[in-house]
């Protein structure tokens, strides 16, 4: 028999495997739901605000224009 195991998320009992609860918890295993919708969507919104800074190289890259300009 397949023991039952308690989302840290919602803690309701789940059986089966569990899901990464990343970013919402650090530790313990969500059940199906939980991850769907919950989980997921907090993994979209924190990749969608990554891709809306800009990256080192960027900000490096406009400095060097700025200074190319200031030169010329």
């Amino acid at each position: 028999m397949t023991e039952a195991k308690i989302c840290c998320i919602c803690n309701e009992k789940f059986i089966g495997w569990g899901n990464n609860p990343y970013p919402i918890k650090e530790d313990g295993e969500c059940c199906k739901p939980c991850d769907d919708n919950v989980v997921v969507p907090a993994r979209m919104k924190e990749y969608s605000n990554m891709q809306k800074t800009e990256s080192f190289d960027d900000i490096r890259f406009k400095q060097y224009e700025k200074k190319k300009n200031e030169l010329n």
